[in-house]
């Protein structure tokens, strides 16, 4: 029997406005510049290790950015940017993409890439308390001479662990006896994310994204990145990692974990995993279709001591669609992804990366050196990932090729200072034209 043909992929663009600012005339514009090329999503990725970029009702507190905790070093003028996209300038930017036939999809990241959000929820703390409301229970958190504390329901919380009591929500590792702040490069004074052991913490990130997503949700927005890349950091762990694995230096996770499942085998990693499914269940029940996350922390068996499909440890729901942007060799692979259900959108950080850097933004590049129109139209087979010779690496059957649902350039604004918005979109409509082309060439079988 003939096999089925594969229809062509979508294509869109991921737009990091949680480290920078960009104007909604911008957006718009940017917007017009997919339409007239074919391109059909554009994702704005709001929240981010050193700004959150858009308005939250009841958390009015957060929006901003801080270049302190820039993972490049400090940016200078743009230490400080309280600009953020209000409410209503995004129902505007969502109007013209649906004109444009051009579909909006929300972006935020957790349990990593928070350091902005925590750094936030610590000032709060500090200044007259964080209190907030999630699912029935009232939460307020108090910080008084560096010290934590955490109420559920106008009750003292005793179960925290004791880390929290220094770190607040942020996350740390804790092994050994050892304690070690989680934190990203030149990101020491919070932590990158948020402490899964501490029901506080995930309160929290579950209500800030029940209040974003929720708000998107009215404007018509059927898929939602949740995120789960990068959570551990780059920076030392509380132990040297040839002795063990960062992610066997989260004793609090580990012991949370076995408490929820009741199963011994219970590693740290399933405390990511039983998070990352609460995230996905919510956002289905908020009626979102599709929902995303990051490939480098999904799946992850090579330093975890967790196993796919092994009864003693927790399954992510079949329901995921997974963004594979790196392949490295401790990743699982496009085809597993595939073959085990999870439908897939490229962005493979080797050719659909705009990212601002020193070393990327320079002349020449030294950095995403194929990130450039002539290595998209002469090197880059939208059916493969990384390094094509990789095992695993390239879709190579129909059945592969049918759990591709896109591609998608990614902009990255590390060093938001290095380009005004504007330079920003003058600078990837090379590349978009490149990138639509190649799509639409390669995008059937």
């Amino acid at each position: 029997m003939k096999e089925k043909k594969v229809s062509a992929p979508r294509a869109g663009v991921m737009l990091d406005i949680g480290r920078k600012y960009f104007a909604p005339g911008q957006i718009r514009r940017l917007i017009g510049e997919l339409s007239s090329r074919g391109m059909d999503f554009l994702q704005l990725h709001f929240s981010e290790d050193m700004g959150f970029g858009i308005e939250v009702p009841g958390f009015e507190w957060l929006p901003g950015r801080e270049g302190e905790l820039c993972t490049q070093g400090p940016v200078g003028s743009l230490a400080t940017d309280g600009r953020f996209l209000s409410c209503e300038e995004l129902r505007e930017i969502s109007a013209c993409a649906a004109a444009a036939g051009v579909e909006i999809i929300p972006s935020f990241d957790s349990p990593g890439h928070l350091n902005f959000a925590v750094a936030r929820f610590h000032d709060r703390a500090r200044d007259g308390g964080v209190s907030f409301s999630h699912d029935g229970v009232r939460y307020e958190v108090l910080c008084r001479d560096e010290q934590y504390h955490f109420f559920a329901d106008g009750k003292e919380l005793t179960d925290i662990p004791e880390p929290s009591r220094v770190y607040g929500i942020g996350s740390y590792f804790s092994t050994d006896g050892r304690v070690s702040r989680v934190c990203g490069t030149n990101n020491h004074s919070f932590s990158r994310g948020i402490d899964l052991a501490n029901p506080v913490a995930v309160a929290f990130a579950e209500e800030l994204l029940d209040r974003c997503a929720g708000f998107f949700r009215t404007l018509g927005c059927r898929a939602v990145d949740i995120g789960g890349d990068e959570l551990l950091g780059f920076v030392p762990a509380a132990v040297d990692t040839s002795v063990k694995p960062r992610w066997g230096q989260l004793d609090t996770w580990a012991e949370r974990a076995r408490e929820i499942t009741g199963k011994e085998t219970a590693v740290a990693y399933d405390m990511f995993v039983l998070y990352m499914n609460r995230l996905y269940r919510r956002m289905r029940a908020l009626g979102y279709d599709s929902v995303r996350a990051w490939n480098d922390e999904f799946m992850r068996e090579s330093d975890t001591g967790w196993k796919y499909a092994d009864a003693g440890h927790v399954q992510f729901e079949k329901g995921f669609a997974v963004q594979f942007w790196s392949a490295k060799p401790a990743f699982v692979t496009p085809c597993d992804v595939a073959d085990r259900g999870h439908r897939i959108t490229g962005a493979d950080s080797v050719f659909c990366y705009y990212v601002l850097t020193e070393k990327a933004r320079s002349t020449p590049p030294q950095a995403y050196v194929k990130s450039n129109p002539e290595s998209i139209e002469k090197e880059w087979d939208v059916w493969s990932f990384g390094a094509p010779e990789a095992p695993g690496r390239t879709l190579d059957t129909p059945s592969r090729r049918g759990m591709l649902d896109g591609w998608m350039t990614c902009v990255w604004c590390d060093r938001p200072d290095l380009r005004t918005d504007a330079e920003v979109i003058d600078e990837l409509l090379p590349l978009l034209d490149a990138f639509a082309k190649k799509v639409r060439q390669q995008g059937i079988a």
